[in-house]
């Protein structure tokens, strides 16, 4: 099984904090306001921890059934809502 944070690091404009190797995921952006994309991930469906320190982070306990599906919403909306 592919680790989620891999992937996430694969697309551009954003990156995960540390290695985690657990389902809990720490995504920030220095391109963007990162609490756009956690609002724009909770307007379907997703339930975040938006974090305020360090500042531009939040965190997601991510269950390995549902990483592809949460992959390709972080792609959706970062090509149709966030223009990097």
């Amino acid at each position: 099984m592919i680790i989620p944070s891999l992937r996430l690091n694969e697309i551009e404009g954003i990156f995960v904090y540390g290695d985690p190797l657990v389902s809990v995921i720490t995504i920030g952006s220095l391109d963007f306001d990162i609490y756009r994309l956690s609002a724009a991930l909770s307007e379907m469906g997703w339930s975040l921890n938006a974090l305020q320190f360090p500042s531009r982070y939040f965190a997601n306990r991510l269950q390995s059934t549902f990483y592809r599906y949460y992959l390709n919403c972080i792609k959706y909306i970062l090509t149709h809502y966030i223009v990097i």
